[in-house]
């Protein structure tokens, strides 16, 4: 078993790198527009895709919860490998570099081949699509420890509300701070092909930035583990939340290639917190309904998406991507005022209160 456990964690792996392998997504933007979708359609159809994946989310996490865990497969495999908290958040780290990396790779081929023609681009996105159903074949569902996780793995939804809303201070905080910076990062994504379509680039450019930003998110998500245990929890939250505001604002003010420049840095924070937040909800969320809580997280973005999504196309639309880009960026300054401080307020209450050697140093 524990060899089968082990294997777990490199399928897991490979079946993010082919998941992220998204050779569409650089020029999706300029697809769709070759299609004759405005880039307010472009953002409704968007928002259509954010319903559907609402639709199936949450219950996709429930049952995993009931009938195996295997969205929750890394995590849970590495628990019944007895590692520690340290290796936990190291292995989230390299699958978030694992992610960027594949996302930046697929961008390079996806660039190029777009140039060629986004028919061949499409038909060799869908077979990455198949590789990765034969990997998610090939895990085996890990052992629920019993002894730390008493019950059966029937999942109450009243439980977990009352432990997500009712519990841990920080958990409630961090479950609604990881939807509130994706989607953030989400608006940019969509808006930058068409920032970098006024400046005159090529499609070729397009994949070769989309790479470079990527790659940003792969160091980010690297070095985010070390980042937090050398120089603390509450400094790693104050990173996550001044990047935003400076890479959106600079995108919105400066244009062209300094605003393609300071955008870098909304990406370097991507990689931070999908790795710091994500490790700090997922530590404290028992096994047995890691998923559903995951994936609740999931659909909280998606519905924030579909929300706000069609708004924000409408008014790069009307009144242009420079615009759209200001509202965002005041998102991030109310999203820092209203979640990340009160978040650093909780850290550094658990930090006072522990006694250890690293005090004020610990991670979340």
């Amino acid at each position: 078993m524990v060899e089968k456990l082990q294997r777990n964690i490199n399928i897991v792996y490979a079946l993010a790198f082919f998941h992220m392998f998204l050779l569409i997504v650089p020029v999706l933007v300029p697809y769709f527009q070759s299609k004759g979708l405005s880039l307010s359609e472009i953002f409704y159809l968007q928002a259509i895709y954010a319903g559907a994946i609402v639709i199936l989310e949450a219950p996709s996490g429930y049952f995993a919860d009931v009938m195996g865990r295997r969205l929750a497969l890394l995590y849970d495999s590495e628990r019944a490998l007895a590692q520690g908290e340290g290796e936990h958040a190291q292995s989230l780290s390299q699958l978030g570099f694992t992610k960027s990396l594949a996302e930046g790779l697929g961008a390079l081929f996806g660039g190029l081949l777009a140039m060629w023609s986004f028919d061949i681009m499409i038909l060799v996105q869908s077979l990455t699509a198949w590789v990765c159903l034969w990997m998610a074949l090939l895990v085996v569902e890990p052992p629920v420890d019993n002894a730390s996780e008493p019950g059966d793995r029937v999942v109450s939804l009243r439980d977990i509300y009352q432990h997500v809303a009712r519990g841990d201070r920080i958990l409630r905080m961090v479950f609604i701070a990881l939807p509130v910076y994706n989607l953030a990062t989400i608006h940019v994504a969509w808006l930058i092909q068409p920032y970098w379509d006024d400046m005159g680039l090529s499609l070729a450019l397009f994949g070769a930035l989309w790479f470079a930003q990527s790659l940003t998110v792969a160091l980010a998500s690297k070095c985010s583990y070390a980042l937090e245990r050398t120089t603390g929890a509450v400094f790693a939250l104050v990173v996550i939340g001044i990047l935003p505001v400076i890479g959106i604002f600079g995108m919105a003010w400066l244009g062209g290639w300094a605003g393609v420049a300071l955008c870098f840095m909304l990406f370097f924070c991507r990689g931070l917190y999908q790795v710091i937040l994500a490790n700090a909800l997922n530590r404290r969320i028992p096994g047995r309904c890691r998923a559903t809580v995951n994936s609740l997280n999931s659909l909280l973005f998606r519905f924030g998406f579909i929300v706000t999504g069609p708004f924000v196309g409408y008014l790069a639309d009307m009144h242009g991507i420079s615009a759209a880009l200001n509202l965002l960026g005041v998102w991030s300054v109310l999203a820092f005022a209203v979640i990340m401080l009160p978040l650093i307020r909780a850290v550094r209450l658990l930090e006072a209160g522990r006694i250890d050697a690293q005090r004020g140093r610990g991670t979340m």
